[in-house]
């Protein structure tokens, strides 16, 4: 895993994505729930928390 935070949370594409390669960062964004882009469904997301440090991500379309 490269150095510093192991998860990039981002918007503004409103384009969802979860992309996650064994030993690098995950990027992950929800999308948008009243203006998609580039054709892209309408989504959000959730982040559970898990027991320790563990997140597990959902994207949900709409």
């Amino acid at each position: 895993m490269p150095h510093g935070p192991g998860w990039v949370l981002h918007g503004h594409t409103h384009v969802p994505r979860d992309e996650h390669r064994r030993g690098q960062r995950r990027i992950f964004n929800p999308g948008s729930a009243g203006l998609a882009n580039k054709g892209a469904p309408l989504s959000l997301a959730f982040l559970e928390k898990e027991p320790g440090d563990f997140f597990r991500p959902r994207v949900v379309l709409l």
